[in-house]
């Protein structure tokens, strides 16, 4: 079949496009290193595309030239990235697989989708750039699934240079985006690690967050209207900068998940490309010190876009990693110098700072923070290190991902998990989530390596971002069971402290169990009542958030 579609230069079962092979070449040196810390690696088998294609079955026969049945495009579109998608695609457990790919261009088609699966009863899933670490877009219905992909929606539409916004397809990626956006001077300035492949409409469907929303703001700042295909109609949300009349219908599509309507234009915020940025690292001798720095540091006005605090475990496992993965001579040079200065491993928290913005505002908000960080014992070298190790980061700030496919081929599985707390429970949370992990790994007598950040600050309280490294079993199930024991875990101390169970991911299916903590049962009622309103019935009842019938 001749056809062009996005995800053809994707890594079917793993992460990222084809031609990038970063860090390949570090593949023995990170193996040696994760040994060493783990154990040697168990041996399994990867299933084959040509193994899968033999078990897939279609149960979708639709004659529509927008509409695909070809098994290479069902295997392209029926995975996340997920840590359970990888078993699935890796190792060939409990496969799950779409119907068929519907790859519309224009809203005709998008209201065609809709009237055919109400009549054959088929379930749609919304699929904007396969990202999703939660389970957004595996299949689970004993229905015939069509997976409409959005990747044809993804022009900038209209700049109002007056207004400072812009409407774009929602199917447009990070890419895309600025690429359209910056060749008329202006940016958005939403940078989710997935920049590359998540996509507007995929941002706004959960409430996404990107690395500077310091300086942006996260998705709900930015999202100013737009317009869903609903089975009641149009829904169309006007982009009124502010609006003191009743409820704020945005925040009915913001979250939703694809459960209400498919959502083919917003409008969003936009700015001027800044004359200047630039990202600087430093080091605190601990990370209660730079906590308290952050806490201050907010109370000033500057144009700060991004704060990024290591806690010790992971500033001490990026720097032993950087040594395969970056300059091992300068990467050693600044271990012996810290330590020197007193900076004792297992304490001192590395942080990137992001400064974004006019030139002068860039330099006067860089001698503030300076100033104000010299107030706690630091390390900050200005003219080499710090320019190092904010150039690095910058450089690899998309790249890091890519260490996922480097791992498994190694023998190793890499997941994270994220919420958000309020300031005095920040430390606390932390090391309960990286102990309920480091429990749930003995149970299967296996070691992990866990390590947590900051990465999205607020007045009240932070973000907590967690990564944890474990050996791969060999048998498909067990490393199923070993994975969810850790996620399960960890996913309970979060909601019964008080944290959300997710700051930036959403819900899917992989964390909805947990909403309730969050929501209540109140809640809940009034999410599905909402749900049931735009959705009759249930075509677009992907499983994720909630599940209708319970």
């Amino acid at each position: 079949m001749d056809i062009s579609y996005r995800n053809q230069s994707r890594i079917w079962n793993g992460w990222g496009n084809k031609d990038q092979k970063v860090f390949y070449d570090k593949k023995n040196e990170l193996k040696n290193f994760l040994e060493s810390r783990l154990g040697k690696s168990y041996s399994h088998k990867e299933i084959s595309r040509e193994e899968i294609k033999k078990m897939i079955h279609p149960r979708v026969q639709i004659q529509k030239p927008y509409i695909y049945q070809n098994l290479d495009i069902i295997i392209d579109y029926s995975f996340g990235q997920s840590f359970s998608d990888w078993i699935r695609f890796k190792m060939g457990y409990n496969l799950r697989f779409t119907d068929a790919v519907a790859i519309p261009s224009t809203i005709e088609e998008l209201r065609e989708l809709l009237n055919i699966s109400r009549e054959m009863d088929y379930k749609i899933i919304i699929y904007g750039g396969g990202t999703s670490v939660v389970g957004h877009i595996t299949p689970e219905s004993e229905k015939p699934v069509i997976t409409v992909s959005m990747e044809k929606f993804n022009r900038v539409l209209n700049i109002n240079q007056e207004n400072l916004s812009a409407l774009i397809q929602a199917g447009a990626n990070g890419t895309e985006i600025e690429t359209q956006l910056g060749q008329y001077g202006f940016r958005l300035g939403h940078y989710p690690q997935s920049f590359e492949f998540s996509t507007l409409g995929g941002w706004i469907a959960s409430r996404s967050s990107g690395q500077q929303s310091l300086y942006y703001g996260r998705i709900e700042d930015l999202f100013l209207g737009g317009k869903l295909i609903t089975y009641e109609g149009i829904f169309e949300v006007p982009p009124i900068p502010a609006s003191s009349a009743a409820l704020d219908l945005k925040h009915f599509i913001l979250g939703s998940e694809g459960r209400i309507g498919i959502l083919y234009e917003a409008t969003v915020k936009i700015r001027k490309i800044p004359e200047k940025e630039e990202f600087l690292g430093l080091f605190f001798s601990n990370f209660e010190e730079a906590i308290q720095f952050i806490r201050e540091v907010l109370q000033i006005k500057t144009s700060l876009s991004m704060i990024r605090m290591s806690f010790p475990e992971e500033s001490l496992i990026h720097l032993e990693m950087a040594k395969y993965t970056g300059n091992k001579k300068i990467i050693e040079y600044l271990m012996k110098f810290l330590n020197i200065k007193g900076f004792k491993e297992h304490q001192f928290a590395m942080m990137i700072l992001g400064f974004t913005g006019l030139k002068e505002e860039v330099s006067d908000a860089k001698k503030k923070v300076i100033s104000l960080a010299k107030r706690f014992k630091i390390f900050y070298e200005p003219y080499l290190i710090a320019k190092k190790l904010g150039h690095s980061w910058e450089k690899n700030r998309f790249l890091n991902p890519y260490l996922r496919n480097i791992l498994w081929d190694a023998g190793y599985g890499v997941d994270t998990l994220e919420t958000c707390i309020s300031w005095d429970k920040v430390s606390f949370l932390k090391r309960k989530i990286e102990e309920a992990i480091i429990e749930a790994a003995d149970k299967y007598k296996e070691k992990v390596i866990v390590y947590t950040h900051i990465s999205h600050i607020y007045l009240n309280g932070s973000s907590l971002y967690t990564t944890y490294i474990f050996r791969n079993k060999e048998d498909p199930e067990e490393n199923y069971n070993f994975w969810k024991e850790m996620k399960t875990s960890a996913s309970k101390v979060i909601v019964e402290s008080g944290g959300t169970i997710s700051h930036q991911h959403g819900v899917g299916k992989d964390h909805k169990e947990y909403l309730i903590y969050e929501k209540q049962k109140m809640g809940l009622n009034i999410i599905k009542t909402l749900i049931e309103k735009f959705d009759p019935y249930q075509i677009l009842d992907n499983k994720n958030i909630i599940d209708q019938e319970n």
